[in-house]
């Protein structure tokens, strides 16, 4: 549907020029700025402004992804130009690229006078990695007069490319002083990511938001070049970003670098809208050029066709400026050439022209995508605070108890806690954990077994598995003889027997102690997670705890490991069991088992030597496997955890610790100091936010929109195409001429890019 003036009486189509501000307005009620469309416009701009300053605020940003209008251009395209007509301000401008970094630029028609108030928001550090905290800062005083805001916004500018100085050094430079500063001073960036905000108000303007993006430079630095295309790539990238470009009339469409990374971006066109300048520059006889760029402006050229058009304006050139044309000269001018120039002249749609229709259709369509963004815009503050809401339960709860009182009980706490865990009761892995490496302990002696060989036989189950060296019948029958001394006949040596004992028991120290190292670490790593439990929150008491514990358990581990030695040492000499009943059984039985694999008759005495030997095997080993695991768990783990909390009282009790140091160590944790600040700004914010929208919904003939839109139902956050997509910027229908159709909107998709400088 054509935008139509919402009052019954439309103004003068053709008014006189002297009635007419830069913003198209003329006077009396009959103005889009003096309806109720318009105070809604207004009001919906304005919640998004408050929206974004409290989401831009604070050290964890807000990533709501509002919808917002960014303006690139190539260098000299006419971008700073085109940025001065619709703000009706002054911006810097030297050879070469005169924007240096984004500019926010807010308009509001909310005012009794003209004013302007300049910040600096500082989210990223002079390498261009973003800030943990971004803060905005007020740079100099409310701006009455028009002619000072350039000189400002230079400072403002300078500020931002020098984070090696304070911004205050540049609130009384001069131009020259600014100029000669940034020949001067080697430090100061050639770019930054950091914005200069400025909020002009307005009563004569129409109510807008926008970003000013660096023109893209095509020679000089290579970084710098890659700078500011990476810069307008981040910033285009969102599906909830209008994409103005400044398009140069001067020069072919084709080679203009913005063009193609708004194609790159917006590869349909659906949230692209072109903004010719400079068409003064094309001569009467270029008839073919004027053609190209009448079919372009028309929407016939399917190789550049923007489902929200083009728009075509004629702005100041630098004899204008000198001149120091006022803006209804500027305007009268632009209205003498698109009226009495062909082609232009002979378009039928007027309203694809100047200035004010620019501000006046991509306000509407501003104010117009906000407005359906609001659904899914609260259910993700909603979301974005409940997920606040649960970090800060997370958070460890700050005590109101006495210092002492407090220390003593979350000493208690801790040592009840590891008490069940080494016993069983609670934190069950701990325990499980440790019966798994008693397991492998068991099976790393079970591998120790003797390992005999039987010629011509082959390796059964039967036989016990084993990782020692292979031992033959020639072998064993080699100390069997190297033992004799004053044995009777047919009577084997007893130190036989202990030499091949004494190879298996000698090799269970390396299994012992690195069991006992595992169950330390496994011990050391519950402790931990039980200190962060109980003392997390308190950098200074948990040091103390931890010196008071670690000096604990040294000392029972060092006991504990004389404990496994002297085991050890029990399983040398003598060699001795009171198991006989078991003892005889295996030796039968490996008697057997060897005798089955070798004729007897010729190797009875090493056959008994065998068996004798794996018999002792068998009755010593069962004996390791459990008294290790006891030995551990008894002396080390369960004596640890049982006498701890009496060390630690005795220790944190010791004279020095007055109730001034006991709420000293009581401080919390820095980091979880500032986590709980951060969160508690950001639930803040999030409140506020959400207030706000609470206030906004409540708020009658706000919404839905009524002229000059048709009235349709605005969409829940699940609104979907047939196929089952979210619906987004691209679903506006804009049949050319006008873009400003109004179908149904829906909320854009919560997985949209961040928008990121």
């Amino acid at each position: 549907m054509p935008y139509t003036s919402p009052s019954a009486s439309s103004p003068d189509p053709d008014p006189d020029p002297e009635d007419i501000n830069f913003n198209g307005r003329t006077d009396g009620s009959n103005t889009i700025a003096s309806t109720d469309y318009a105070e809604t416009c207004k009001k919906i701009l304005e919640l998004a402004a408050e929206v974004h300053r409290l989401s831009q605020g604070g050290a964890l940003e807000l990533k709501l992804n509002l919808p917002r209008i960014v303006v690139i251009g190539d260098q000299s395209s006419g971008k700073s130009s085109l940025v001065e007509a619709v703000s009706g301000i002054n911006v810097p401008r030297d050879s070469g690229t005169c924007t240096k970094c984004p500019m926010e630029c807010s308009m509001r028609s909310a005012a009794g006078s003209w004013s302007c108030n300049i910040s600096i928001r500082y989210s990223f550090d002079k390498d261009g990695r973003r800030l943990s905290n971004v803060n905005t800062v007020p740079f100099g005083p409310m701006i009455t007069d028009k002619s000072e805001v350039e000189l400002w916004i230079r400072r403002a500018q300078a500020a931002v490319l020098s984070p090696h100085r304070s911004f205050q050094t540049f609130l009384e430079k001069s131009e020259d002083e600014l100029r000669n500063n940034a020949i001067a001073d080697s430090a100061m960036l050639p770019f930054s990511k950091n914005v200069v905000c400025v909020e002009v108000k307005d009563p004569d303007a129409t109510d807008l938001d926008f970003v000013d993006l660096p023109g893209i430079i095509h020679v000089g630095d290579n970084r710098e070049v890659a700078l500011v295309q990476d810069m307008i790539v981040r910033s285009i990238a969102g599906d909830n970003t209008l994409i103005l470009v400044a398009i140069s009339m001067s020069s072919d469409i084709e080679v203009q670098k913005a063009v193609s990374l708004a194609r790159e971006a917006d590869p349909n066109g659906d949230r692209t809208i072109g903004i010719l300048t400079k068409p003064d520059t094309l001569t009467a006889g270029g008839t073919g050029n004027q053609e190209r760029w009448r079919k372009i402006l028309s929407n016939e050229d399917t190789k550049h066709l923007l489902k929200h058009g083009y728009y075509c304006v004629r702005l100041p050139d630098d004899n204008d400026r000198a001149r120091k044309i006022t803006r209804v000269e500027a305007q009268k001018m632009a209205s003498d050439l698109f009226d009495l120039t062909t082609p232009w002249s002979q378009m039928i749609d007027r309203t694809r022209f100047g200035v004010p229709n620019v501000v006046k259709d991509v306000s509407a369509l501003l104010v117009l995508l906000i407005a359906r963004h609001l659904p899914l815009l609260r259910a993700n503050v909603n979301r974005l605070l409940e997920e606040c809401l649960d970090e800060i339960d997370r958070l460890p709860p700050l005590s109101d108890k006495n210092p002492s009182t407090e220390i003593l009980l979350r000493v208690s706490k801790f040592c009840t806690d590891l008490h069940a865990a080494a016993h069983g009761k609670e934190h069950k892995h701990f325990v499980q954990k440790n019966k798994e490496r008693y397991s492998k302990f068991m099976t790393d002696i079970k591998m120790t077994a003797p390992n005999f060989h039987l010629d011509n036989c082959e390796r059964t189950n039967e036989f016990p598995p084993s990782h020692t060296a292979l031992l033959r019948l020639e072998g064993v029958r080699a100390i069997k003889e190297g033992t004799i001394t004053w044995e009777l006949p047919n009577h084997v040596p007893f130190d036989a027997t202990k030499v091949l004992v004494l190879r298996c028991t000698a090799l269970w120290k390396a299994p012992t102690m690195a069991c006992f190292k595992d169950v330390v670490k496994k011990s050391i790593k519950l402790v931990d997670d039980l200190l962060e439990e109980h003392f997390g929150q308190y950098h200074e008491l948990m040091a103390l705890v931890v010196s008071f514990i670690t000096e604990e358990r040294e000392r029972r581990q060092k006991e504990t490991q004389i404990m496994l030695e002297k085991l050890l040492r029990f399983e040398s000499t003598p060699v001795y069991t009171q198991c006989h009943e078991f003892l005889q059984s295996e030796r039968v039985k490996w008697y057997s088992v060897y005798s089955l694999y070798i004729d007897s008759s010729s190797w009875v005495d090493e056959l008994r030597l065998m068996a004798d030997v794996q018999a002792y095997f068998q009755v010593a080993h069962r004996r390791i496997i459990d008294y290790v695991p006891l030995a551990i768990e008894h002396e080390f783990n369960q004596s640890f955890a049982e006498n701890l909390q009496s060390v630690l009282y005795d220790s944190i009790l010791k004279e020095g610790n007055t109730a001034g140091r006991f709420k000293e160590l009581l401080r919390e944790d820095p980091f979880v100091a500032m986590e709980r600040r951060n969160l508690e700004d950001r639930k803040f914010r999030l409140l506020s936010i959400k207030e706000r929208l609470d206030e906004f919904r409540l708020d009658e003939g706000l919404l839905p929109f009524s002229s000059p839109y048709k009235s349709s139902p605005a969409p829940s956050t699940q609104s979907l195409h047939s196929e089952g997509e979210p619906m987004g910027l691209g679903d506006f229908s804009s049949p050319f001429p006008r873009p400003l159709s109004t179908p149904p909107i829906a909320a854009p998709v919560a997985s949209h890019p961040v928008l990121d400088w």
